[in-house]
């Protein structure tokens, strides 16, 4: 679920786009009655995000975000429940918003407002207005503070902000020509958040190469048991890496295509299980994870994700006896997975809880447990998933612990020669 993975790269336009706007702030002022109360918070990171209403009515939905801490994903920590807004005023400087309806509680989102202050055709503050408190909170977004025309270095511990500095600075670059400028400049950055966002971007951007390129290298991070980012946050950064490049990129080498499915999908595991321990929901973890088993450009791979799980998957009585077939053991732990990531209030994954209840309806009265899936609900068949999932889960970390899974560059890199 992931912080860096959810930000919209810009492109030329006269207008803010608030259909997923995100703001990264590092400083804000309290003022109540007009009165400052607080002084600078220098070092308090917070993140402002403003999509389409969520709850599917008109105008957007506001949450704000508390990023300090080993939190690099959005929605780990939220600082203000998600708020229902329309824009009441746009001006070239000044986009102001207001609260509608009632929460599920009875509150009333109109104590709510939010104004975004625009210098250049972009956001450089936001103001948080509490009306039935006479607060306001003023939020000043980060300024890039990486010297644009510095080489940066490498081989040194990142702190989380200089991760977040430079992850807005990828996820702002206007246009192919910019993100590449940055990509110069950062040279083989060794973290697998960074290389995780720049691939994303080059791939959406249009240079699927380059973003191959990186992405296998954000992938490296995540080749042995006890790699120094499998027991964090940024164990999705790893996972997604290797996901997409399995899901976008044809592979060449089904020997060594099990070692990679079964990496990618322990790291992306482990950000589920690191997020459950926190009581959050890693929703982006949950999407990429089913669409990794999803997602088979022929049938080949759909093969090897059936060889995958049948191989590592200590299947209990019923699926051991009964006529399942493939199809029918694979799909319950897509289904999970796409119920799991469109299931929270802030999920921006809605759409796959449809993907879900469509994939239900097409099982038809394939078996599944010797109970034909129609007969199930779908909260029934997410349990079953969920079961599946932890069954296999266990199985993968066993063997990456044991050193089973260990893959060299070379062998990785054959796998889509």
């Amino acid at each position: 679920m992931g912080l860096f993975d959810f930000f919209k790269s810009e492109k030329e336009k006269t207008t803010i786009d608030l259909t997923d706007c995100k703001v990264i702030s590092n400083d804000h002022i309290r003022y109540q009655d007009g009165k400052d109360v607080s002084g600078h918070n220098y070092d308090c990171w917070r993140g402002i995000r403003i999509q389409t209403n969520i709850s599917g009515g008109q105008g957007y939905t506001v949450t704000i975000y508390n990023l300090d801490g080993n939190h690099p994903v959005w929605g780990d920590n939220i600082q203000m429940a998600p708020k229902q807004m329309k824009v009441t005023e746009q001006t070239a400087n000044q986009i102001k918003l207001r609260g509608y309806g009632l929460d599920q509680m009875g509150n009333s989102f109109a104590d709510y407002g939010l104004i975004l202050s625009i210098s250049k055709n972009d956001i450089d503050k936001v103001t948080l207005q509490m009306f039935d408190r006479n607060i306001e909170i003023v939020y000043s977004k980060i300024s890039n503070s990486v010297d644009s025309n510095k080489k940066i270095a490498t081989n040194k511990t990142y702190s989380y902000t200089d991760i977040l500095e430079l992850s807005a600075r990828i996820c702002n670059a206007k246009g192919i020509l910019e993100l590449n400028s940055i990509y110069s400049q950062i040279g083989d950055f060794e973290h697998p958040q960074i290389l995780y966002d720049l691939g994303v971007h080059f791939f959406i951007l249009g240079d699927k190469n380059k973003a191959k390129q990186i992405l296998l290298k954000g992938a490296e991070f995540g080749l042995f048991y006890n790699a120094e980012f499998y027991n964090t946050p940024f164990s999705d950064a790893v996972g997604q890496c290797l996901a997409l490049v399995l899901i976008e990129y044809n592979v060449s080498d089904f020997t060594m295509y099990s070692k990679a499915l079964a990496l990618s999908y322990a790291y992306l595991s482990k950000s589920i299980d690191v997020f459950l321990q926190r009581n959050s929901v890693a929703f982006d973890s949950y999407k990429t994870r089913g669409r990794l088993l999803a997602k088979n450009k022929n049938q080949s791979e759909f093969d090897g994700k059936y060889d995958f799980i049948k191989k590592n998957m200590t299947f209990n009585r019923s699926i051991n006896s009964s006529n399942e077939n493939a199809i029918s053991i694979v799909v319950p732990f897509i289904i999970a997975d796409y119920y799991n990531a469109a299931l929270p209030n802030i999920s921006p994954f809605k759409e796959y809880m449809n993907d879900a209840q469509q994939i239900h309806r097409n099982l038809g009265d394939m078996p599944i447990d010797d109970i034909p899936a129609n007969e199930y609900e779908l909260s029934e068949i997410v349990k079953t998933g969920n079961d599946r999932h932890s069954n296999l889960f266990t199985s993968i970390n066993t063997k990456l612990r044991n050193g089973e899974l260990d893959m060299t560059k070379a062998q990785l890199y054959k796998v889509f020669a």
